[in-house]
């Protein structure tokens, strides 16, 4: 009796704690990945473009629309930049071959090209990097969680005297 008791037991242990926990009701969270390129939901991948399939809160979807805007905006002018940056230096360090053309001054052409470029590489830099911000944001609004905004001033002492600044 003994035995078959503690045969009886151990299969039902075994039974209660194997089975797979199935309650769907719960609430499915999106998730963003690493690098910020794709969305998580239901074990599934989603890239930015197919935010419309898995969010439906308005405010997250603004929010996203912002984000993709800044990202677009970001990549454009990161990609002028760069372009203008390689066209600048080669300008810059090889000359033209035409004998009529004074070589310094077309370098020194190249190399404010190269100037502008940076320029608007360094312009491209705020857009992108309020992408990951904005759409950290957008998940967690989407999710119920709390976004907490609490913008303060500070006073600070820099080497020539003091400054008021505004930390959001």
């Amino acid at each position: 009796m003994r035995k078959l008791f503690t045969l009886f037991t151990l299969v039902l242990i075994q039974f209660i704690f194997s089975q797979e926990n199935t309650f769907t009701n719960q609430t499915q969270k999106i998730s963003l990945s690493e690098n910020g390129n794709f969305f998580i939901y239901n074990n599934q991948t989603y890239g930015l473009k197919h935010y419309n399939i898995i969010f439906k809160n308005e405010e997250a979807k603004s929010i996203l629309t912002s984000a993709r805007a800044n990202k677009s905006i970001g990549n454009v002018l990161g990609f002028t930049g760069g372009f203008l940056m390689g066209f600048g230096f080669i300008m810059g360090i090889s000359g033209s071959n035409d004998p009529n053309i004074d070589q310094d001054s077309y370098k020194n052409a190249g190399w404010s090209v190269f100037g502008i470029g940076a320029g608007v590489t360094l312009l491209s830099l705020p857009f992108s990097l309020s992408v990951k911000s904005k759409l950290k944001k957008a998940v967690e609004i989407e999710n119920g969680e709390k976004t907490a905004f609490n913008p303060y001033f500070k006073f600070q002492s820099t080497g020539n005297g003091i400054a008021l600044s505004y930390h959001f």
